[in-house]
């Protein structure tokens, strides 16, 4: 089947799109790794958002995160991950401190 060229949007996975990933007419044993894969897509969405909410949480208390996410386009997410990767950083600076030789 090449039914991409169905699909009612451009992007994926909009709610459009699996609503009619959903309600496409597939053979049988296609319907059932279909529903499968949708649902394994929900599940995976649902895990994204609760860890975004997580990353929100714990960012909303760090000064550095907050002057970062008040750049134009710097999201949480860029914000978090940017002020880890300087702390780590941080602490590499002196290679002897660090356990490295």
């Amino acid at each position: 089947h090449n039914l991409q060229w169905s699909l009612p949007t451009k992007t994926f996975p909009t709610q459009r799109a699996v609503a009619w990933l959903k309600e496409l007419v597939l053979p049988e044993i296609d319907r059932m790794e279909m529903t499968f894969l949708v649902s394994d897509l929900e599940r995976a969405q649902q895990r994204v958002d609760e860890l975004e909410g997580v990353i929100i949480q714990r960012s909303e208390h760090n000064e550095d995160e907050k002057l970062l996410r008040s750049i134009p386009g710097v999201s949480y997410f860029t914000a978090t991950s940017l002020v880890c990767r300087a702390t780590l950083s941080h602490r590499r600076q002196n290679p002897l401190e660090a356990g490295i030789r």
